[in-house]
């Protein structure tokens, strides 16, 4: 699914052309995998907004999360430093606003916290929902730059 799917692959090999993109994502995915309690005693919420849940056809089951925000727990430092990304943004491109999207996040949280927590969400729902990849993608769920962030 990383690496099969265009949009997806894109987060994993092209956003960063070290490697190290896809080296966090997926050691973060395996560390979740084996520790399920990995990071859910941090202090400070990441919320995480999937972009056109609307789209995503039925039926879906009664539990479903398809529409509700992602909550990603952050350390203070996290928190600080996607705070400080915001504050910067204007002065480092010449006065504009940063759009609250996860590819604007720090490479630190987009790599370890918010594209591995998405993932999870998107693998979720199509067991749950019995969705396949080709409707996740339809509905935007695999265009990770149209997620939105707040906290």
């Amino acid at each position: 699914m990383l690496y099969t799917n265009e949009y997806l692959k894109f987060y994993m090999l092209g956003l960063d052309d070290s490697g190290e993109d896809a080296q966090e994502i997926l050691k973060s995915i395996v560390e979740f995998e084996l520790y399920t309690s990995v990071g859910s005693d941090l202090p400070h919420k990441l919320l995480l907004a999937p972009p056109t849940p609307h789209l995503l056809s039925r039926p879906r089951s009664r539990s479903s999360v398809y529409d509700s925000d992602l909550a990603v727990s952050l350390s203070e430092v996290l928190m600080r430093d996607v705070m400080e990304t915001e504050q910067n943004f204007p002065k480092k491109y010449y006065g504009n606003s940063i759009v609250p999207v996860v590819s604007e996040l720090p490479k630190a949280v987009r790599r370890r916290y918010a594209i591995p927590a998405i993932i999870r969400r998107i693998r979720r729902i199509m067991r749950e929902d019995h969705k396949t990849l080709t409707e996740m993608e339809l509905a935007g769920y695999l265009d990770l730059n149209d997620w939105k962030y707040a906290y």
